[in-house]
Formats: C-alpha cells, sequence, structure tokens
C-alpha cells in the first residue's frame, strides 16, 4: 500500500473515505475494481495515524520475512 501511495493520501483516505469516493479517481478505480465498500469511520486523527503505521511496520516486516 504505501509503496503505491503517500501517507497523506492513506490518512486522508480513513479520514475522508466518503469524500474521496466522490472526488478522487485512485479510489473511485480501487473501489469499482473490488466490487466492495469499504466502511471506514474515523475521526481521530491519532486513530488514523495509528492504522497507518501499524500498515508501515507490517510492510517492513513483510519485506525482511520474504528477504529470508
Amino acid at each position: 500500500l504505501l509503496a503505491r501511495r503517500q501517507p497523506e493520501w492513506v490518512m486522508n483516505y480513513l479520514l475522508n473515505h466518503q469524500e474521496m469516493l466522490e472526488k478522487d479517481s485512485i479510489t473511485i478505480r480501487i473501489n469499482q475494481k473490488f466490487e466492495t465498500n469499504c466502511v471506514v469511520n474515523l475521526t481521530d486523527e491519532n486513530e488514523a495515524f495509528a492504522i497507518l503505521e501499524y500498515v508501515r511496520m507490517y510492510q517492513i516486516w513483510l519485506h525482511e520475512f520474504n528477504a529470508k
């Protein structure tokens, strides 16, 4: 995820998902491709940042795991 999207985009996706579904071409294409509506109901920036940090750490771990 973070290899393709900037952290700012991910934060905006988490905090303003519905608005992005209406205006952001990337979000619209992702929604069409997977034919699902991701229900994200975050309003707290700290919570969104924690999710972003979790994804970042998971990707680092996954990269290191696959390198072995």
